[in-house]
């Protein structure tokens, strides 16, 4: 027997958004039960362990996640990919320094993955070494240098050095490759704060 379908008609957006929040981690749950029966029947399959991965981060169940990350690499040692989800995982469960050695390891691997630098300047910047978090975020803005993102990020990370100036200009310079909503409103608001923290220094 298939599944059983049943539309429901909302009577508007905000409705529907929370239906759809309620009823997703149902199906992921779902989701993560075949996978597991796929997994046992094939438990060398680094796809299938990725793929459960996850479905267990959406439910936010780390743990799990990072178990079979760790698998998945296993599986396909010398994988930057690899590396970095497991990273990200590790980070959502807020083991940094793993996550941190996860995406450096990538990055050996891979010098130039942009998320890799973005998300070890996440961590550094968490960690408050702003001088490894701005090298890492510098990275990332060369290499996607169409990313509003990534000089967003990496003006927060001038920001938290005290480097207001330089800040308020990669503020600017994200602006202008016109990101869209809600960035470009974080922005401009992060952008005021930058040059008010300015004048208060001079």
């Amino acid at each position: 027997m298939g599944d059983l379908w049943i539309q429901v008609l909302t009577r508007d957006d905000a409705d529907l958004e929370k239906l759809s929040a309620d009823f997703r981690p149902k199906v992921a749950a779902e989701d993560i039960l075949g996978y597991e029966m796929e997994i046992s029947r094939a438990p060398g399959d680094a796809a299938l362990h990725d793929d459960a991965a996850m479905l267990y981060l959406e439910l936010r169940r780390f743990d799990e996640a990072i178990e079979h990350f760790r698998t998945a690499l296993r599986l396909k040692p010398g994988s930057a990919v690899g590396h970095y989800n497991l990273g990200t995982a590790l980070t959502f469960a807020r083991r940094l320094d793993e996550a941190a050695r996860e995406y450096q390891a990538a990055i050996r691997i891979d010098p130039v993955y942009p998320k890799a630098h973005n998300n070890l300047g996440n961590v550094w910047l968490a960690q408050q070494k702003y001088d490894d978090a701005i090298r890492e975020f510098e990275e990332a803005a060369r290499l996607q240098p169409a990313s509003a993102g990534a000089l967003a990020n990496l003006a927060a990370a001038y920001a938290a050095a005290g480097q207001f100036a330089r800040a308020s200009a990669t503020a600017d310079a994200a602006l202008k490759l016109n990101p869209p909503e809600p960035l470009a409103s974080d922005l401009r608001r992060q952008r005021s704060q930058y040059v008010q923290r300015q004048r208060e220094f001079r």
